[in-house]
């Protein structure tokens, strides 16, 4: 089972290598161990042990452990669905291991001085079933926080 512990092959500018060093409040991710968590529904979520995560009915919530003193804080949903999405995105994204995410990135323009809102929106099809990653984050630039979350997700129904 792949684990997600740092920051894998995403860059970004010099000042901040990696864009889940937040979540560690300074520190590299890569120093925080991995946590994983079981939904029900058969989804395993392996993050940073610094990460909060929480549960929904389909899955799960995560964010930066104090989203309030963050720059840019962002929020990253992933839900497994009952039905196949209505339209999946046209642009391809593939994680390794022939994993392929299909999606589409909203750009809002920012509402008084802030930056633009951003929301990104993948589905993976997984043997009959399709899994929704939902990042929303307001940045300068388009949010990456998504892929790499993604990176420690695996779906196993139960038999």
């Amino acid at each position: 089972m792949a684990v997600l512990a740092g920051c894998g092959n995403l860059k970004s500018d010099d000042s901040n290598p990696c864009p889940l060093a937040n979540y560690t409040g300074g520190r590299s991710a890569q120093a925080g161990p991995p946590k994983m968590h079981i939904h029900a529904n058969g989804l395993q979520l392996s993050v940073s042990e610094t990460c909060q995560v929480g549960t929904t009915p389909a899955g799960f919530v995560i964010e930066p452990p104090d989203p309030h003193n963050l720059r840019y804080p962002f929020s990253v949903s992933i839900q497994l669905l009952a039905t196949p999405p209505a339209a999946t995105g046209h642009r391809l994204r593939y994680l390794g291991s022939g994993r392929i995410l299909w999606y589409s990135a909203t750009h809002r323009e920012s509402v008084g001085s802030g930056d633009p809102e951003w929301e990104l929106l993948a589905f993976e099809h997984v043997g009959n079933h399709w899994i929704e990653y939902r990042e929303n984050k307001q940045d300068e630039g388009q949010p990456e926080e998504l892929w790499e979350i993604a990176q420690g997700l695996r779906y196993l129904p139960s038999s």
